[in-house]
């Protein structure tokens, strides 16, 4: 009977030892889920998520609406297609210079 009972003081002191190792995990974790950011735990604490909501509404107040640069650059390839339309009208055109002259970047005095 001496054996089955040491059996059962071994297997009772491990259990408390158990269930101290147990109670100790728990009262850590209890106190990292209390305060997070004392931990350094990568869990974010309620305060700092209100921060970061109040910041981003704060960006959102003061943002522009998106803007669809392509109509923008559409516009402006349409206009610089015009102007080379131009140029090269210009260009080809026979010279119709009041002074008679084909020269138009040294005028005759």
């Amino acid at each position: 009977m001496g054996d089955n009972w040491d059996k059962l003081n071994k297997a009772i002191i491990a259990d408390s030892a158990l269930q101290k190792y147990i109670d100790t995990k728990f009262k850590k974790l209890n106190n990292v889920l209390k305060d997070p950011d004392g931990y350094n735990s990568g869990i974010a604490s309620d305060s700092r998520v209100s921060k970061v909501e109040e910041k981003v509404d704060e960006l959102a107040a003061i943002s522009h609406p998106p803007v669809d640069f392509v109509d923008k650059l559409e516009s402006l390839h349409h206009k610089i297609d015009r102007v080379i339309e131009l140029l090269e009208r210009i260009t080809s055109e026979p010279s119709t210079n009041v002074y008679g002259d084909d020269d138009w970047a040294t005028p005759s005095e």
